[in-house]
């Protein structure tokens, strides 16, 4: 992906609300020849509360 573009920037900015820091974000990504790949976060369950639009549960290690 190019960077600087108006999508490089939107999913960077997705990336870093979703993960809190680019620190989470780099530690959750699996690295691949030299570029981290992140898988997208599953949707909550019926069984997670949800505040404020995001669900509140425990994160995982």
């Amino acid at each position: 992906m190019r960077v600087n573009t108006v999508k490089s920037i939107a999913l960077g900015e997705r990336i870093h609300r979703e993960f809190g820091s680019w620190s989470r974000a780099r530690q959750t990504a699996e690295l691949r020849d030299g570029v981290y790949v992140l898988r997208a976060k599953p949707a909550p369950t019926a069984t997670e509360p949800v505040i404020n639009g995001k669900a509140k549960g425990p994160r995982p290690s």
